[in-house]
């Protein structure tokens, strides 16, 4: 898979996720929708990263990936916010080991193995961020909390924009013209809903547009990059890992102490 279409990829899911949320506006499903949607890529990202980096005992690190995806997804529907996610990632730590424990091939390469599942199971947790915006917003004590819909915009927009500068442009320019892409559109999209603002869309934009950059091009480099399923999980790190950006750009403006 070239890189072109890993860009294609981040920008799908990035598109999906903003249609979700623009669709179930105003619905009081909103929360199940945007979950719904981010643990369709939780699942796809717990099937293609350990393959990704090449580790023993796939099968197993993919499903404490996924489960601790799932469940953190859960947890920020119900409960609200990051609360709850503290002993998600912990139980999603713990697990990691217990796989190992269990493993029977001798348990070779085990630091790498285990490295590689409990940054899955951060990468996933964080994905919560962007459920978390949605529950936040409808607290009392959100105070000047975004509009959900906007704020999942912005940064869904964002990276949208990243990836045509990343993905399609000469790899000399392209780190360059992720961040200023992402800037622009997510500037526009807060102009647009004064919720946001301005200046809180453009630094969300160019925040994302460098996270992307950096790792289109550092997961570029992976020999299993060229297959589809690692291919697929490189390309959705972003949208995952950029959950828990919005969800600090969305806490921040609405000036609420954590």
């Amino acid at each position: 898979m070239t890189a072109s279409m890993r860009g294609g990829i981040t920008a799908l899911a990035s598109a999906l996720l903003a249609l979700a949320a623009f669709l179930a506006h105003e619905m009081s499903i909103q929360v199940y929708v945007v979950a719904a949607v981010v643990a369709v890529g939780v699942c796809f990202f717990a099937a293609g990263w350990p393959r990704l980096l090449g580790v023993p005992a796939q099968r197993g690190s993919g499903v404490v990936i996924a489960l601790a995806g799932l469940v953190g997804l859960a947890a920020a529907a119900t409960a609200g916010g990051f609360r709850a996610l503290n002993l998600v990632l912990a139980g999603g730590v713990i697990a990691s080991f217990v796989h190992q424990m269990l493993r029977t091939d001798g348990r070779p390469r085990i630091v790498e193995s285990l490295s590689s599942t409990v940054t899955g199971v951060i990468v996933v947790t964080l994905s919560a961020g962007w459920v978390s915006i949605v529950t936040r917003a409808s607290q009392p004590e959100a105070g000047d909390h975004p509009v959900p819909m906007a704020i999942i915009l912005v940064g869904a927009c964002s990276l949208t924009a990243a990836t045509i500068g990343g993905a399609f442009f000469p790899r000399r320019i392209s780190p360059y013209l992720s961040p200023l892409f992402a800037g622009i559109a997510g500037a526009a999209i807060g102009i647009l809903f004064p919720s946001v603002g301005l200046w809180a869309g453009a630094a969300t934009g160019v925040g994302l547009g460098i996270l992307y950059a950096g790792l289109h091009i550092l997961f570029g480099l992976f020999p299993a990059s060229g297959r589809y399923r690692p291919a697929i999980a490189a390309a959705l790190l972003p949208v995952l890992s950029a959950g828990i950006v919005v969800y600090i750009v969305a806490r921040t403006i609405a000036t609420v102490v954590v």
